[in-house]
């Protein structure tokens, strides 16, 4: 699956829902639990991938990150590098969107974030 397809469903989830926000809480984001303000399971990636059809409970092999330290990297991060296609900005534009939704923005605010950091090319609707 292509990162852009994974970005295209994120624009479509966020304008449908734009002000839910998701608490990682303690353990962190996971993709197949937790509530979101809306009361939805996931947080906004766990959403967007089973929406894709992917099976998100497989990603449990990949450890959430430590929020301790100097370093934070999502897990989004290692997921899309190693089992999709895309560019380093497309994944680092998920990076942000996951990182900025992790500290509780809305997933509208996230995804603005995002672009105000990265600009994409556009994807065809």
């Amino acid at each position: 699956m292509l990162v852009s397809e994974v970005i295209a469903e994120v624009r479509k989830v966020v304008q449908l829902r734009p002000d839910v926000t998701y608490d990682a809480g303690v353990k962190g984001c996971q993709y197949a639990d937790g509530i979101c303000s809306d009361n939805s399971v996931g947080c906004l990636f766990g959403q967007v991938l089973s929406n894709l059809g992917v099976d998100v409970k497989r990603f449990d092999k990949y450890p959430m990150p430590n929020r301790e330290g100097d370093t934070y990297t999502p897990a989004i991060d290692r997921i899309l590098k190693n089992e999709f296609v895309g560019t380093g900005q497309e994944i680092d534009w998920c990076v942000r969107v996951q990182e900025h939704q992790d500290n509780g923005l809305c997933w509208d605010d996230a995804v603005k974030e995002a672009d105000s950091y990265l600009e994409l090319e556009p994807i065809g609707d």
